[in-house]
């Protein structure tokens, strides 16, 4: 019994807080004109999954809280530049934001510090090369270039607007809402969102409220579309903004999202 103490004691120096999440999953939904087309980026998955879909080349590992994951999969999902200087164990990421600025990410093997256009910031968790391949932490990455990062259930979402919570969407009892079929709710003339959104606010206001990070001009016409899960192979759940020149002109909830939706 003592050596088995013993043993796992050590395991634990060894390995403090490091395990392999060969399950998780990595869903991309990025509207940029830099990413690769497609309505999913990306649909990622561990090998402990039954998906058939792109698999990691390293099973995703946590570390301190932190997820890691293979740098040239997420990049090549992203649309982004990978520049390797393997004598400095340096990595450099070239792209843009979703405001269509050029963005320049640099981070070293090891180390914590990373600079992001010239500016240096710190990371939790540094680049690792683990079986050969160099591991990124996908949260800092994505959120560094622009992206909204959420973790829900070994499922980590990539988007460029934010997950609702399920607060943001309005109960059949709502008075600031009325049920128009059986999947669709709307906000009446007079009610407000629970964001404080009311028909006539502007898209800049909208935006302020329920974040995003695309670039949109003045005349804008389209939709907005908001998740409290990025639905995969199950229901959708959204809220839509309709726009006329910039200004809401409907709101409501949808079960799937809008073919127009940016």
């Amino acid at each position: 019994m003592k050596r088995i103490i013993v043993l796992t004691l050590l395991m634990l120096l060894l390995f403090p807080a490091t395990a392999l999440a060969s399950s998780m999953m990595v869903l991309i939904d990025v509207t940029s004109p830099f990413a690769p087309a497609g309505a999913w980026k990306a649909v990622i998955v561990g090998s402990g999954s039954s998906l058939n879909e792109t698999r990691f080349t390293v099973d995703p590992v946590i570390e301190n809280g932190r997820t890691l994951v293979p740098l040239r999969q997420v990049a090549n999902a992203l649309g982004y530049e990978v520049r390797w200087d393997a004598p400095n164990k340096k990595i450099t990421l070239i792209g843009h934001n979703l405001q269509e600025e050029d963005v320049t990410l640099v981070m070293k093997i090891g180390q914590n510090e990373a600079i992001i256009n010239g500016r240096t910031v710190t990371m939790d968790v540094p680049p690792k090369i683990i079986q050969n391949s160099t591991m990124i932490p996908i949260r800092f990455v994505s959120e560094a270039m622009g992206y909204f990062v959420k973790y829900r259930d070994e499922v980590i979402y990539i988007t460029n607007y934010e997950l609702l919570n399920d607060t943001d969407f309005p109960s059949e009892s709502d008075p600031n809402w009325v049920k128009v079929t059986s999947t669709k709710i709307q906000l009446k003339k007079d009610g407000k969102t629970s964001r404080g959104i009311k028909l006539g606010d502007s898209i800049e206001t909208v935006i302020q409220a329920y974040p995003r990070g695309n670039k949109y001009s003045g005349n804008f016409s389209d939709v907005l579309y908001y998740d409290s899960t990025i639905p995969y192979n199950t229901e959708s759940k959204g809220i839509v903004f309709a726009f006329d020149k910039g200004v809401v002109t409907a709101i409501y909830t949808a079960n799937e999202k809008p073919s127009n939706a940016k």
